[in-house]
């Protein structure tokens, strides 16, 4: 008991450190690389529960990382936990054989001439900008937050959860997924993600549950 404490303590103040130490690295590297380093160095402590922290935090930030991906998947078998190791790998696998090539040189233009209208829209206070409304197909795995027969009542859920729980929002896209049901009528779906698979989706749900927000990663 005494040395699970310790343990615990151990990874406090390791987490204490990545906090402090992270600002002044920001403008050297990326935060996925930041972190990935983090999950690394885990790994090289044999620390395997606090490496598959770091590289979650990864996969979540860069979604279409097949890096972070791999990363995540030596943490998982560091872990014990082999079937989320495979899934992992065959998940980098798909991003590595779908990366995009390099595009070609895309020609500049001058700006346009800036009328007074311009001007004025310019200096004006930029308004905040909605969640986006979208009935096509989204790629990955989300989970849905409510459905609601108002969108404006749905935007403003939306906001609400955000500004509540930033640290568990804060690396997601939240949009309403408006759909009319047939015999039931039109539904506005507000929904966060995406995740690489459900079962990311379904941690992060689980979290949620456990501040009093109802959810459920969504088919």
């Amino acid at each position: 008991m005494q040395s699970r404490i310790q343990r615990l303590i151990k990874v406090s103040w390791i987490c204490l450190l990545f906090i402090a130490i992270a600002p002044p690295l920001a403008a050297q590297t990326s935060y996925e690389q930041l972190v990935l380093e983090q999950c690394r160095q885990a790994l090289d402590r044999n620390e395997a529960q606090l490496a598959v922290v770091f590289c979650e935090s990864a996969v979540r930030k860069a979604p279409q990382s097949a890096e972070a991906m791999r990363a995540l998947a030596e943490a998982y078998m560091a872990a014990g936990q082999p079937d989320r190791a495979a899934t992992a790998n065959q998940i980098a696998d798909q991003l590595s054989a779908k990366a995009p090539k390099a595009a070609p040189p895309v020609a500049t233009t001058a700006p346009a001439k800036q009328t007074p209208n311009n001007e004025a829209a310019s200096t004006s206070d930029p308004s905040p900008a909605p969640i986006p409304n979208t009935q096509a197909a989204r790629s990955g795995y989300w989970f849905q937050l409510g459905a609601y027969r108002d969108q404006n009542v749905a935007q403003a859920e939306g906001k609400r959860l955000a500004e509540t729980f930033p640290g568990l929002f804060g690396d997601l896209e939240i949009i309403i997924d408006t759909r009319d049901i047939e015999g039931r009528g039109v539904f506005h779906r507000l929904r966060a993600g995406p995740f690489m698979s459900a079962a990311l989706a379904g941690e992060r749900c689980d979290t949620l549950r456990a501040q009093g927000v109802d959810c459920f990663v969504a088919p």
